[in-house]
């Protein structure tokens, strides 16, 4: 999203009709937000339909009862979703600012993995 704004151009053109760079960037990370919003309804929606069909529990208290992975599920896109935007604006190219995430990732599993090696060793 934010690396398309650098190779067509568009920033420059809306810096120049008058939006300002603090704008520009709030309203990307507002869009970050509807669509971390807009996914954690769709998996409510879609969670709250499945339970239904496929549970035997009909009350209320058992059918809403731990929303609040709900809200981590939200949070973790929303810090997903504003990394990912800080990585486009930083890089500025597309294809280079998702091979840096993925090297992010493999490294981060690698330094997750060791962290878990090292826990269970003690033990």
């Amino acid at each position: 999203m934010m690396a398309n704004e650098y190779s067509n151009r568009t920033l420059k053109q809306n810096l120049i009709d008058g939006l300002s760079k603090k704008e520009f960037v709030i309203s990307k990370f507002l869009t970050v937000v509807l669509f971390s919003f807009v996914s954690t309804l769709f998996v409510f929606i879609v969670s709250l339909i499945l339970g239904l069909i496929f549970s035997d529990y009909n009350e209320i208290g058992i059918i809403f009862s731990d929303m609040e992975y709900l809200l981590a599920y939200f949070i973790n896109l929303v810090g997903f979703f504003s990394f990912c935007l800080f990585i486009g604006i930083l890089v500025k190219r597309s294809a280079f600012a998702l091979g840096f995430l993925l090297i992010w990732s493999i490294i981060e599993g690698i330094i997750y993995g060791f962290l878990k090696w090292e826990m269970f060793r003690e033990y």
